[in-house]
């Protein structure tokens, strides 16, 4: 068989185990045999470090297998496209949490030097103060800030984990974080040394 030949076999063995997969867990867990090192590759291509491209990877293929149902693509081109869909949103989502984390923890070192603590190991002084903090909070809003800011989750996840509206979230934990913000500048005295 000719190599040719043999990959156009292995495009239709595949293009079967697409339209298996959103009923058969074998088959299924033979596309992530198949693809998982293809977007390991993408992912650590774009994030640099192996630890994180490994965590964003797994989150991917949980993605791929709670959306397989409603994948409606027969092909391999079509499943290759789609799941790499998945990776770049993935990867983007995890980039801007990263983004949101590092504007959280601005906030909380800004707070610190304006309260002339700039001597001080900020870094660890900061993930103290951020969780008292916190703990000033409502259950309610403790919890949004943790899932949106800590464990990566969307507004439209949040309102589902909650059941709430999506804006109703997102004004809530803009609400929330300015609240938080307003704790850490008024509330703790020892800061002020």
């Amino acid at each position: 068989m000719t190599e040719s030949m043999a990959r156009k076999q292995q495009d239709i063995d595949t293009d079967a185990l697409v339209r298996l997969a959103a009923t058969d867990s074998a088959a299924l867990g033979l596309l992530y045999d198949i693809y998982y090192d293809q977007i390991f590759r993408y992912c650590i291509c774009r994030l640099r470090f192996r630890q994180v491209a490994e965590d964003v990877t797994s989150n991917v293929f949980l993605s791929m297998a709670e959306g397989i149902k409603k994948f409606r693509g027969t092909t391999r081109g079509q499943f290759s496209a789609w799941l790499y869909s998945i990776a770049t949103n993935t990867i983007n989502q995890y980039l801007r949490d990263k983004t949101r984390k590092a504007k959280l923890m601005a906030t909380v070192t800004e707070i610190h030097a304006a309260r002339g603590t700039a001597g001080r190991e900020d870094r660890e002084l900061s993930w103290p103060l951020l969780h008292r903090g916190m703990l000033n909070l409502r259950p309610a809003e403790q919890t949004m800030l943790t899932l949106r800011y800590f464990q990566g989750f969307t507004s439209a996840k949040i309102a589902e984990m909650m059941d709430k509206n999506q804006n109703t979230v997102r004004v809530q934990l803009s609400r929330t974080l300015e609240k938080l913000k307003k704790i850490l500048r008024d509330d703790f005295p020892e800061m002020k040394s």
